[in-house]
């Protein structure tokens, strides 16, 4: 969230991985040309390089949908 003294993350989403249907940033692949950029998402849970698409993982204590401590 964007507030007018910047950007507030969220803290109760803290661990909990990236969020279903959130969109990965659009890249020209073409125009970045070499295997030498990478790109993240506004809440720093997906990331896009050469190597492919990285998500981050829910790591909560969470039984339902995290991990079981």
């Amino acid at each position: 969230m964007f507030t007018d003294k910047g950007p507030v993350f969220d803290t109760t989403k803290l661990l909990s991985g990236h969020p279903q249907g959130e969109t990965l940033p659009s890249l020209d692949l073409e125009a970045l040309g070499q295997n030498t950029w990478a790109a993240t998402t506004m809440g720093l849970t997906a990331w896009v390089g050469p190597w492919g698409i990285s998500y981050a993982s829910n790591i909560t204590p969470d039984k339902a949908t995290g991990i079981e401590p």
